[in-house]
């Protein structure tokens, strides 16, 4: 006869093995209890019988292989593991309903002695939506990559595909974004026979918003005499008149791209006017970086004068600077993408190191010079991800004695 002891405990087992039983049917993922010697199903809750679309009660003594026809083979190494470790989990197993359907299924499973019998309880859950989101993601991300890829071929082909010919100058440019799509870009490209515009810009912050409003600009900034390029003044007809300056240019982009609700960036902007008579360059530095004009025999030194980035204030007015370029001399426009290039304490490569490595490739070709700053910087960095876009414009007059 049971004890006075086991009578008073009987309710209190009863109640847990009640609580029990609740909490297996009312798991939101299917469980089922293995028979890993015979390979079928003892017991399964609610939930394993909807998920593999087996009415209540018919899962039990059900061979496992019917449950996983198409994945025994890594079904039978997934229980080895639990068998070995007591525990285990797999990613994914492709289960066979009740109806014929698969499904994808996320397992994990532990050992159990039942009164000697060695058994595995699996717990289930159904993976379909997550594959499905996982897909339309996969498929949206595509679509994404395709437009992204076509938004950087349009921009690239923006760039400057010929030099501009003028007689003892030779021209040299180089972009490296520091994503698929740039926020710098740059072109050089004639206004008339004698007259070379030129530009550099870089939009604030990087990726997509950057590199469309880049491309807007870009537009604007077209050497065609119609509209919308700024490059030319407008008649009171409405047609093209004489070349603006650049700090008419300038003040046009400042009144079209005010920093607002509509546009939340600004953009620094070098733009100039070289005379391929005389070799004067008259060029706006807004907000960008100085250049650095490299004369013949002497030091590399920064072109005077700094106006506010395009788009700060609309009263904001623009003042050009104008530059005699002599035989042997050189000019470069460039990025602050190349100068902020960190090491890896941080420090910046500066212009310091750029204007020093300007010197040291002074007798190297124009676009052997512009290889040698890139390699200077990379050097220094050793090759980091680049943080910001680089882009580089580079004048050269030739020598005098090759001018004769």
């Amino acid at each position: 006869m049971p004890s006075d002891e086991e009578d008073e405990r009987s309710p209190a087992v009863a109640g847990d093995l009640h609580l029990l039983q609740r909490i297996f049917e009312g798991a939101n993922d299917g469980i089922i209890l293995v028979d890993t010697a015979a390979n079928r199903v003892l017991k399964a809750n609610r939930r394993a019988h909807e998920l593999l679309e087996y009415a209540p009660g018919e899962l039990v003594r059900v061979p496992v292989s019917a449950l996983f026809p198409d994945e025994m083979s890594k079904l039978e190494v997934f229980m080895q593991s639990v068998a070995r470790d007591g525990e285990g989990w797999t990613d994914e197993l492709q289960c066979m309903t009740g109806r014929g359907r698969r499904i994808p299924a996320e397992i994990s499973a532990s050992l159990l002695n039942l009164n000697g019998r060695n058994c595995m309880l699996a717990v289930m859950r159904d993976i379909s939506m997550r594959k499905s989101s996982e897909e339309r993601f996969h498929l949206a991300y595509e679509r994404l990559r395709a437009d992204m890829d076509s938004a950087a071929r349009i921009q690239r082909s923006l760039l400057p595909r010929v030099s501009p010919v003028v007689a003892g100058m030779r021209f040299a440019w180089e972009v490296f974004p520091c994503s698929e799509l740039a926020g710098d870009t740059l072109n050089i490209f004639h206004l008339d026979r004698d007259h070379v515009g030129f530009f550099v810009l870089d939009v604030s912050g990087h990726g997509a918003a950057a590199a469309m409003m880049s491309m807007a600009i870009h537009r604007l900034l077209a050497p065609s005499p119609g509209p919308p390029s700024v490059l030319f003044r407008r008649n009171l007809d409405g047609t093209s008149g004489e070349i603006a300056t650049p700090e008419e240019v300038c003040q046009a982009l400042n009144t079209h791209f005010q920093m607002g609700s509509g546009v939340p960036q600004y953009f620094t902007l070098v733009y100039g006017i070289l005379d391929g008579r005389s070799g004067d360059v008259r060029l706006v530095v807004a907000g960008h970086c100085a250049p650095i004009y490299v004369p013949p025999g002497d030091l590399p030194l920064e072109v005077p004068g700094r106006n506010f980035p395009i788009g700060f204030f609309p009263d904001a007015s623009y003042q050009a600077h104008t530059l005699k370029l002599e035989p042997g001399s050189r000019l470069y426009i460039y990025s602050d993408g190349l100068t902020e290039a960190a090491d890896g304490d941080g420090e910046q490569f500066g212009r310091r190191r750029l204007m020093q490595a300007m010197e040291e490739a002074r007798d190297e070709s124009l676009r052997g010079s512009l290889t040698s700053l890139l390699g200077s910087m990379r050097g220094f960095s050793h090759n980091a991800r680049l943080a910001d876009d680089v882009s580089l414009l580079a004048f050269e007059v030739a020598p005098a004695r090759s001018l004769r």
